[in-house]
């Protein structure tokens, strides 16, 4: 495999307190500890929370524009960097996979991929930002493992609470019990599997249910059918492909399991508008 571009993939910086780092995106110049302005990776969560001010990003080759008061996820291994920050008032979070439970997972999964405007609850705005200025209080104090168990717990409560005051289409409580399990199981299969099983059948065997039951329970939870976050999983490991590699579109759609070279060139558009060698050539400019 040719490489185009070398992506840097960082792991969290020796700050951390039980996986956890908080810091103020006024000293953000001062944590920074790497070039952010530049595509790369991280093998942890990234939870921007911006009270006031503006940031542009580039998350796996989409846009995403944060203005007041948001939250917003950026998942391990996509690829982003800043374009620009004005102003910005509020708290960056880096935190380790394992610290979320799967239930909340589930939750952040779904809501948070795309910027969530805190706004049900005006007046307990504030009390998100606060929490978070008080996990970083604990985190410059002494290490004591019960004090980072609190710092875990009060960043937990950030993110539920964050949920909560979002806007109208996150429901009031998160999917709990078999439903938001189920589904979590399913989204560790997709990315185990993704570029071999392309069925629902398949995922459905796996998890030893019917195919109806897992599409449904998957349509409940998410909104998608599994059929398209298999398509879009896909799709989104293409978009990687093509930008820090230099096969062909027919080599990547092979790898991800698409043996027509037509049919994959068709989806790709479907999902991104551009065909593949016009996806290459926009972000390789």
């Amino acid at each position: 495999m040719s490489s185009h571009k070398n992506i840097p993939h960082y792991r969290l910086t020796p700050q951390t307190r039980n996986g956890i780092v908080t810091v103020d995106l006024s000293r953000y110049e001062d944590y920074s500890r790497h070039v952010v302005v530049e595509p790369h990776r991280d093998d942890h969560f990234t939870l921007l929370a911006l009270q006031s001010g503006r940031i542009e990003l580039s998350v796996d080759f989409e846009p995403v524009t944060i203005t007041t008061p948001t939250f917003f996820l950026i998942a391990p291994e996509q690829i982003h960097q800043l374009v620009g920050m004005t102003d910005a008032v509020g708290w960056l979070v880096n935190v380790e996979t394992g610290v979320f439970p799967d239930d909340l997972r589930v939750a952040i999964d779904h809501y948070l991929r795309a910027p969530l405007p805190l706004e049900k609850d005006p007046p307990a705005i504030p009390h998100v930002f606060s929490l978070l200025r008080m996990a970083d209080e604990l985190r410059a104090g002494t290490a004591n493992g019960f004090v980072d168990k609190a710092i875990q717990s009060v960043v937990l409560s950030v993110v539920s609470l964050g949920l909560s005051l979002g806007e109208s289409n996150v429901p009031a409580t998160y999917p709990v019990g078999r439903n938001g399990s189920l589904y979590r199981q399913f989204k560790v299969l997709l990315e185990q599997h993704y570029r071999t099983w392309k069925q629902t059948s398949v995922y459905a065997a796996s998890l030893a249910i019917s195919a109806s039951h897992l599409n449904d329970t998957v349509k409940a939870v998410s909104g998608w059918t599994v059929s398209a976050h298999i398509q879009t999983r896909n799709i989104l490991e293409a978009k990687r492909m093509l930008y820090t590699t230099d096969l062909t579109a027919g080599e990547i759609g092979f790898a991800l399991g698409y043996e027509d070279p037509v049919y994959f060139g068709k989806l790709f558009k479907k999902h991104t508008q551009l065909t593949p060698q016009g996806f290459r050539a926009k972000f390789r400019e």
